[in-house]
């Protein structure tokens, strides 16, 4: 679905517009769900368990510059889940 788009932002975490648009002057208000639906937040539990396939997913993004985004945020989540391992890589 990401390559199909012009444009995608990894770091948005907003939800999605649902096709509900309410004029200005309405009084009724939409309440924008809190959770995040970020990139981050779709792969955060699959990190420890599914690295290797998260990162291939990844490679698969057609924008080079998505790409990379993604490349860098599988890799922080990564080094956030193993602080364990980050820190035998510092010494």
């Amino acid at each position: 679905m990401i390559n199909k788009l012009d444009k995608f932002n990894l770091k948005d975490a907003s939800a999605p517009k649902l096709g509900i648009d309410l004029s200005s002057t309405s009084s009724a208000t939409v309440a924008t769900p809190r959770i995040g639906f970020g990139f981050s937040n779709a792969i955060e539990l699959l990190i420890e368990s599914d690295f290797e396939q998260v990162a291939s997913i990844v490679e698969r993004l057609a924008a080079k510059e998505v790409r990379g985004v993604g490349r860098i945020e599988v890799a922080r989540l990564f080094f956030q889940k193993n602080k364990d391992l980050l820190a035998k890589l510092n010494q």
